[in-house]
């Protein structure tokens, strides 16, 4: 089989982890490969480069023509994308270049049900615009957890609901982590993008006061954005000991190696690769009941669900898990364990390739 992958960039964020692990895995099964890059920048490129994926990074905005002709000339059998800048130019790739297409979505579409739509006739009217746009140029609609497939079945619902997949994100099985880092001084760490969404402020004032009782705790984030300048003003007016602002790493791992406890207090979300790959490593997980989190995060069995805004109750779990080294480390295992049988990347590679298979199976539906 050969595909084509178009993203926007190649930086660290989830959306290009997907398409790393999506390409490479594709890769090693046989599969032929090929990443558009519509710009930088271009983090993982070697990455891919090194597991046999052409990496095509374009010199300007590439037009449609510009992408028919990069895939008839490779022969591409199927365009995966996995962009929202330009996309309703993008969907236009199927016409011209004569191949189906199918769209990932890296969040959970919020929608309302239909009883509230028919309220107002301009709903209604823009609802089934979006329906007859979204039909044009995608032959499937890719969650990337079941509950953004259920909402994605809400949006379109009653048309192409055999066009709608759900395709968990998934992670190669890494090695847990140390057992006397997982049952040791609590050691917090939150990764992704310092954004009012992810909600650090929250894991800050939470940890300030969790600290006051357990001085040796740590709080590590990984990351940067807009509000970095203040929650670093935080912790320094309020003299908060054991905060670390890593900024943007290549390589996350060590910082998920000394750490026991992913914390996550965003306020929407997909299914973060962050809490999957915490799973995977043996370490709980504190975060809110949005979105797709509750699938790779069940309530007292490998993490604690929070109430999104609910400060109060993120910091009692911070510090149950901070004052409990055993509970920690029973919750890690449990992780490690929904990792394997659910998260797993052979998983994910074969429904993916079951998902393609059928694409080309049915062909063009108009």
């Amino acid at each position: 089989m050969k595909v084509g992958f178009v993203v926007s960039d190649l930086g660290l964020g989830g959306t290009q982890a997907f398409v790393e692990l999506a390409a490479v895995n594709l890769s090693q099964l046989g599969h032929a490969v090929t990443v558009f890059v519509e710009h930088g920048p271009f983090d993982r490129s070697e990455r891919l480069d090194t597991a046999g994926v052409e990496v095509v990074a374009f010199a300007r905005v590439p037009a449609i023509a510009d992408y028919a002709k990069e895939i008839r000339q490779r022969g591409i059998e199927l365009v995966h994308l996995n962009v929202w800048e330009r996309l309703d130019v993008l969907r236009g790739i199927s016409a011209l270049a004569g191949v189906p297409v199918a769209l990932s979505y890296h969040h959970v579409p919020k929608v309302r049900p239909w009883c509230h739509r028919l309220r107002s006739p301009r709903l209604v009217i823009s609802s089934v615009l979006d329906i007859v746009r979204e039909s044009k140029g995608i032959d499937a609609h890719i969650g990337c957890c079941e509950a953004a497939a259920v909402q994605l079945r809400r949006l379109f619902q009653p048309f192409f609901q055999d066009r709608i997949y759900a395709l968990r994100n998934a992670i190669p099985l890494p090695q847990p982590n140390d057992a006397s880092v997982l049952g040791g001084t609590a050691s917090f760490l939150q990764v992704g993008a310092l954004t009012e969404r992810k909600n650090p402020f929250a894991a800050l004032r939470a940890f300030s006061a969790v600290v006051e009782n357990f001085p040796c705790a740590t709080l590590t984030f990984i990351g940067d954005g807009p509000e970095r300048s203040r929650l670093e003003s935080f912790a320094r007016q309020h003299q908060v000991t054991g905060v670390v602002f890593a900024g943007e790493v290549g390589n996350p791992s060590p910082f998920y190696e000394a750490a026991n406890v992913m914390v996550l207090p965003s306020s929407c979300e997909g299914l973060p690769y962050t809490l999957i790959e915490a799973a995977g490593r043996g370490m709980a997980a504190i975060a809110t009941s949005v979105d797709g989190i509750p699938e790779i995060v069940r309530d007292q069995e490998n993490g604690i669900l929070v109430p999104p805004g609910d400060d109060a109750a993120l910091e009692k779990a911070m510090r149950l898990l901070a004052a409990d080294g055993d509970l920690r480390v029973s919750l890690g295992t449990k992780g490690r364990q929904l990792v394997e049988q659910e998260f797993e990347i052979g998983r994910f590679t074969a429904s993916l390739v079951g998902i393609y298979r059928s694409i080309l199976q049915c062909g063009r539906q108009a």
